[in-house]
């Protein structure tokens, strides 16, 4: 027997195969190429379909002859196409053909992209028939792991099958189809948590119990949906290729690209976006694309910003795009950023927040000296409040300020934020392979979720000079004061669960810090533990019993101990805070 003779089960990859063929194809004839032991036939008797199949191995050949299945020797790779189309289209006899199937074949041959144009031919000489493929997947969790630690373990059958010769990921696959003229009309691939891969069972790319798999898992989760996919079962429509249709090559990138798209959110209502675009049609740095979200279904608002941005002179026109955002919460415009964005890197400036000529220029530096790290700068924060009666919207009330750590610290930053939106900027590359987006059900504090888990995968590189201005208000013209302060300490405590629910990948240098944080946290905990001994002491002492009666006298009976007593329970919960952040 064939090793790869077994029963067929409709919760196989052939049984799934089978439901979406029945389902997306139309009536006639399933020819199976490369049909193996004839596995893929039982499912068409309980189907009502006729079944005929073509195999390359005398043996597989007589035993489905044996079991009384239409099956014929015929060898795929020939390298004489047009013959084994010949052949293929006598066997059919005329017959209407539903769908031709490839299981678990297309890995073993070569040249895919060739497999792929004839498939497109021979199903034009059927007449328009589907086609349903199953291929393994080469990114599955189990290949991903242990090939992290140097491991690629052939075995007799499954993903890494001995006599494999091409692999293949989701976007690969979907490359060659799509260039070859295919139009997929459905897909129902294989899930498996548990593979034939899963040897040694200690190993700890493989045990499910040790950090690094645990990590690993969370990492092959960010950039698709194929972690746990074991095979690719898809029903493609042939189209034909056109003349500008061809495989696009994923190493190549766009010469023009722009080093830095930037993504001005605004609600249309302030004066003070023209401040924004002011400072970016001064920067020294030109290379950028410019953005503005209007986060508004309001025709008049969207206008309104469109008429500021023609005020500007033309060659800093043709470098912005006004793009209407009418639904959605705070995350929907920097979303919409992230999915239009052109620029190696993309920053984010809100209208009421001003940057520095150079705000560009460093960012580069930053890129220059570490690519593909979020690059930071040096931002200072300035109070305002509103000025509804005057000529402009707000106005300063205080001088700068400089509250944020100069060192991008990432313990820190899972705290509480420590960069404002305007200060940092993240590299395309890394968003779209992650598939990085803004959470827009978090009501606040979308952007610092997003920053802390950029900077855990990609680290940040920082930069001494300040070079933006972040405006906070002291009334209700900010989110600060116009939202609720429980919905933002709520959503801090959110965040910080959701952090805390995968293994974190720590920058060098941040063990020394917890270490030091965990010292002053033990250092403040003795010492709340030594006032409450000497609070108790006092209140067991003699003098507070003989000084009871005048103290209910006075009507202070205990204020003052109370009072103590409160602070340093204040004090208590502080520290108990700071070790369950740590």
């Amino acid at each position: 027997m064939s090793r790869y003779s077994f029963d067929f089960s409709w919760d196989s990859t052939y049984g799934i195969a089978a439901r979406m063929l029945d389902d997306t194809c139309g009536p006639g004839l399933v020819l199976d190429l490369g049909c193996g032991e004839g596995t893929f036939a039982q499912p068409f008797a309980e189907l009502e379909r006729e079944y005929l199949g073509v195999e390359l191995d005398p043996g597989s050949v007589d035993r489905c002859q044996a079991q009384g299945l239409d099956v014929h020797l015929i060898d795929l790779a020939d390298p004489d196409t047009d013959a084994v189309h010949d052949r293929l289209v006598e066997l059919v006899g005329g017959r209407p053909v539903a769908a031709v199937a490839m299981l678990d074949v297309i890995e073993h041959l070569v040249d895919p992209a060739r497999v792929f144009a004839d498939l497109g031919r021979l199903l034009e000489r059927l007449g328009g028939a589907r086609l349903v493929v199953s291929i393994p997947n080469v990114t599955h969790i189990d290949i991903a792991s242990k090939l992290l630690l140097g491991r690629w373990d052939t075995t007799s059958t499954g993903l890494l099958d001995s006599t494999h010769v091409t692999f293949f990921d989701g976007d690969h696959l979907e490359r060659i189809a799509r260039a070859s003229g295919f139009v997929e009309l459905d897909r129902r691939d294989k899930q498996m948590t548990v593979t034939e891969q899963e040897f040694p069972l200690d190993h700890p790319a493989v045990s499910r119990a040790t950090t690094l798999r645990q990590f690993t898992e969370a990492l092959r989760a960010l950039p698709d949906d194929h972690r746990d996919t074991y095979q690719f079962v898809r029903a493609y429509r042939f189209e034909g290729v056109t003349p500008t249709e061809s495989t696009p090559d994923p190493g190549s990138s766009a010469r023009t690209q722009p080093f830095c798209s930037v993504l001005v959110r605004t609600q249309g209502g302030r004066a003070s976006i023209d401040d924004a675009l002011t400072c970016l049609a001064a920067q020294t740095d030109r290379d950028v694309e410019v953005i503005v979200a209007v986060h508004s279904d309001d025709d008049d608002v969207v206008t309104s910003v469109e008429a500021r941005v023609a005020r500007y002179g033309s060659a800093f026109r043709r470098q912005i795009v006004v793009l209407r955002i009418p639904s959605g919460g705070r995350s929907a415009p920097l979303n919409a950023g992230l999915e239009m964005a052109s620029g190696r890197y993309l920053a984010f400036l809100d209208d009421d927040d001003v940057v520095t000529a150079n705000w560009i220029e460093e960012f580069r530096a930053a890129a220059v000296r570490a690519p593909g790290t979020v690059v930071r700068a040096q931002c200072v924060a300035q109070e305002h409040a509103s000025t509804p009666d005057g000529l402009i919207d707000f106005a300063p009330i205080e001088g700068f300020s400089a509250p944020y750590n100069p060192e991008f610290d990432l313990v820190q930053h899972r705290q509480f934020n420590q960069s404002p939106i305007c200060s940092w900027a993240v590299p395309m590359g890394a968003v779209r392979a992650f598939r990085l987006r803004f959470d827009d059900e978090l009501p606040v504090l979308e952007d610092w979720e997003f920053l802390v888990r950029a900077a855990g995968l990609l680290g940040v590189s920082n930069r001494s000079a300040f070079t933006s201005v972040y405006r906070r208000f002291t009334d209700g013209w900010g989110s600060t004061k116009s939202i609720d302060e429980a919905v933002w300490l709520e959503t801090a405590y959110a965040i910080r669960n959701r952090l805390d629910m995968t293994p974190t990948l720590l920058p060098a240098g941040s063990i020394e810090p917890m270490a030091r944080l965990r010292e002053d946290a033990a250092a403040m905990s003795a010492a709340y533990d030594a006032a409450m001994a000497q609070v108790e002491a006092f209140e067991r002492s003699r003098y507070w019993k003989l000084t009871a009666p005048l103290r209910w006298i006075t009507g202070r009976r205990g204020a003052s101990i109370s009072l103590l007593k409160l602070r340093l329970n204040t004090v208590r919960e502080r520290i108990g805070s700071e070790r369950r952040a740590n």
